[in-house]
């Protein structure tokens, strides 16, 4: 019975936008009582007493109504958010009343907007704003598009609490969790040292001989070799160069959600970190292609991965662009046999395959 009653009032505040609270019951008893008291005894002051009661009544609801009125709020989410990681938004409370300020507002989140605590402005002045930094977080990646709130005051006795809802249109994307993964430090550092190869540059170890070309800085000129062969003689040293790393998920995972929302997680965890390295990265799942830097930035290749959802696919086959390759699948025997014999697969496991013995390991 307990339950069915608490159930009904939850039903009941969730529907009407005026609550009447303890306070506010004891004053109705008190002003239906004395007003009884007034009826039977016909008594000239217990009449006033319940004017002033019901004036009293009156003039709280109308001023309670009005603190709800010409308010104006924004919600200013940072421009990358991930899932997971707590961030800082700001709230942004308008009074557009011309005069008349609004207190005691209590400003609390509805539904999976990720802001979770509630604010209080205990005053708000007429024609001006108040700005606050709120902390948030968002339970798991994808489209969030319920960013509701609410209102609610008791101002100014307390004997009711109004509230209204604000509904705020747009979209916010969140990407996958990006925290450090477990295991995945070391294939990160290992792949650092497999990719350095070396070509001409500015470096410090010699390379090789070429002939002087006209304009250039007479710093590197090699004497030796200019008396050798009669014709100047410049100095090439080697340079780094970082090769590419190459991230392949496979979306067909069927009945392997939980790993394949791991596998996102660790797919795009994998990019941030070898991209803000400075190395290369190229992401390729069902037609989408992302190359970075050349072709997009790795918040393209976490925006996709912010909304991927398994689906059967085809295997994708490597084709001819030399990288090292990471390939994130439920089915590792059908991607070797589309031509991925030489990459590392993190399978259902989550293990890393070992590192190929031969140098097939890069394309």
């Amino acid at each position: 019975m307990h339950r069915k009653l608490e159930q009904l009032r939850l039903w009941v505040n969730e529907r009407f936008d005026n609550r009447v609270t303890r306070l506010g019951t004891l004053f109705a008893v008190l002003t239906v009582t004395v007003g009884s008291a007034a009826l039977i005894s016909a008594n000239n002051l217990l009449f006033l007493i319940v004017s002033a009661l019901l004036a009293t009544l009156l003039i709280s609801g109308v001023i309670n109504r009005l603190m709800l009125t010409g308010l104006e709020m924004e919600f200013l989410l940072p421009e990358h958010v991930s899932a997971r990681m707590p961030g800082t938004a700001r709230i942004v409370v308008r009074n557009h009343k011309s005069w008349l300020p609004s207190f005691s507002l209590l400003l609390e989140p509805r539904g999976q907007s990720g802001f979770t605590n509630s604010l209080y402005f205990p005053f708000l002045p007429g024609r001006s704003l108040e700005e606050q930094q709120v902390a948030i977080l968002f339970p798991k990646r994808g489209k969030y598009t319920e960013n509701n709130f609410r209102f609610s005051t008791r101002f100014p006795f307390g004997f009711a609490e109004r509230r209204t809802s604000v509904s705020l249109k747009g979209e916010v994307l969140v990407y996958p969790n990006l925290d450090k993964k477990p295991g995945f430090e070391d294939l990160a550092a290992e792949l650092l040292g497999d990719t350095a190869v070396r070509d001409r540059g500015r470096g410090t170890e010699f390379h090789s001989l070429r002939p002087y070309q006209h304009g250039e800085g007479a710093r590197h000129l090699d004497w030796k070799g200019t008396a050798h062969t009669g014709e100047l003689q410049v100095r090439e040293f080697t340079r780094e160069q970082h090769q590419l790393i190459e991230i392949v998920l496979d979306t067909q995972a069927v009945e392997q959600l939980e790993w394949f929302d791991w596998a996102v997680e660790y797919a795009a965890w994998l990019a941030m970190e070898m991209s803000s390295r400075g190395w290369p990265v190229r992401f390729r799942c069902g037609a989408t292609d992302i190359s970075v830097p050349s072709k997009g930035t790795v918040y393209d290749i976490l925006k996709f991965l912010a909304d991927v959802e398994i689906r059967l696919a085809t295997p994708i086959h490597p084709d001819e662009i030399r990288s090292i390759a990471i390939v994130f699948t439920a089915r590792p025997a059908v991607m070797e046999a589309a031509g991925w014999q030489g990459a590392r697969f993190i399978g259902l496991d989550n293990r890393i395959s070992p590192r190929p013995a031969s140098p097939a390991a890069t394309r």
